[in-house]
């Protein structure tokens, strides 16, 4: 029995979606990533991140209603490593 030519259709889309699952490429310009798009793009599980975020070891996210958030440039700067996660006062830049 062969298959119609819909439902082959549809398995390719379905194979081409999930090969693309779980790369950033699939999303390069969101306009905001969640914690799962942020765990996904740094190779982390999403409880990592929130961690992460409880520990002040990368930037706080924004919200949108209850949802945090990310920009992925802040995400990319924070990977490489040229994000201050808390702006420093003055006297710890002169020291």
């Amino acid at each position: 029995m062969s298959l119609p030519n819909d439902t082959a259709a549809s398995s390719e889309e379905t194979t081409s979606k999930d090969d693309q699952r779980g790369d950033m490429a699939a999303k390069p310009n969101e306009e905001w990533w969640t914690t799962d798009d942020v765990a996904t793009y740094a190779g982390l599980a999403p409880g990592t991140i929130r961690a992460y975020v409880s520990r002040k070891q990368m930037p706080a996210p924004e919200r949108l209603g209850r949802i945090p958030v990310w920009r992925p440039d802040v995400i990319k700067a924070w990977r490489a490593g040229h994000v201050d996660i808390e702006p420093q006062s003055d006297e710890q830049q002169e020291a």
